[in-house]
């Protein structure tokens, strides 16, 4: 038995490590990237040049910040939660979980200390009008997000309701909240389209049901181990499926919080909130 409990463990501990290295080379590739971008802005938004792809520098600009903060916050969640969760069995283990924990920290601390600093030089250096129509843009970027994974995940429970004979309500819970999110993603994109910058709203929608479209046919945000699945039946399907649906709820409220100014889209905050709360009682 003790030696089943220490493979679990390593099992866990090899698993978060393997996590946090992947989310570094990420950030290894995105932030020079936007440092790059902060350093070569043009202020002059008379005359906008364009990039060699055709799109505009700030809407660049505003995908790579989005893409360095997304990185950086799933980077904590994984070093405060998953890597806090593990519990060594054996004392070799705790030592690596220690020295595991010591480094990286160090390693976020110094990546979000250059993210704070990249992002204040863009704030000295950057005219207020174009400061606005970057936040714009990751607005749009983060209600687009919330939508395509609000639906995404609302078309994955129907999916397990009928394989499994689960209860449709949760399902349900999110196709009610779903006029929510487009109204909001619509407020959006009509902010940033004012300053030319975004495609219009028809296009727009267009783009993020195919979006929804390709995620579902490319990943899935919910799995089980059918074997697993099979021996324990029920239960195990519907704890599985609440505590992912309530991880992915749970970083959308995260990202809405830190993207969005405080007095947009309440709307959409209030109906996350009221999905992960319903979700945490079932989880519990």
């Amino acid at each position: 038995m003790q030696c089943v409990e220490d493979e679990d463990g390593l099992k866990q501990i090899i698993r978060v490590h393997a996590e946090l290295e992947k989310l570094q080379e990420r950030l290894e590739k995105q932030l020079p990237v936007f440092q790059e971008l902060v350093e070569a802005l043009d202020t002059d938004m008379s005359s906008p040049r364009s990039s060699k792809s055709g799109i505009s520098p700030i809407r660049t600009l505003a995908k790579a910040q989005m893409d360095v903060s997304d990185h950086l916050s799933r980077y904590a969640i994984v070093l405060n939660h998953k890597l806090r969760k593990i519990k060594p069995v054996t004392k070799g283990q705790t030592n690596i979980v220690s020295r595991i924990g010591t480094s990286k920290m160090l390693y976020y601390r110094e990546r979000m200390f250059l993210f704070r600093v990249l992002m204040r030089s863009l704030e000295e250096s950057t005219p207020p009008d174009t400061l606005r129509l970057i936040q714009y843009i990751v607005e749009v970027n983060t209600m687009t997000n919330v939508y395509v994974y609000s639906r995404h995940l609302c078309l994955e429970l129907v999916h397990f309701s009928d394989l499994y004979g689960l209860d449709g309500s949760l399902a349900k819970a999110f196709a009610e909240q779903d006029e929510v999110f487009v109204k909001d993603m619509r407020t959006a994109v009509d902010r940033a389209c004012q300053l030319g910058h975004v495609e219009e709203w028809d296009s727009h929608l267009q783009s993020a049901n195919q979006l929804v479209g390709q995620q579902l046919k490319g990943k899935r945000l919910l799995q089980v181990n059918r074997q697993v699945a099979q021996a324990r039946g029920k239960t195990y399907v519907k704890n599985t499926v609440y505590m992912r649906s309530l991880h992915i709820v749970s970083q959308l409220c995260r990202q809405l919080d830190a993207k969005a100014a405080d007095k947009h889209f309440g709307s959409s905050r209030a109906s996350l909130e009221s999905l992960r709360d319903h979700l945490e009682k079932l989880s519990k």
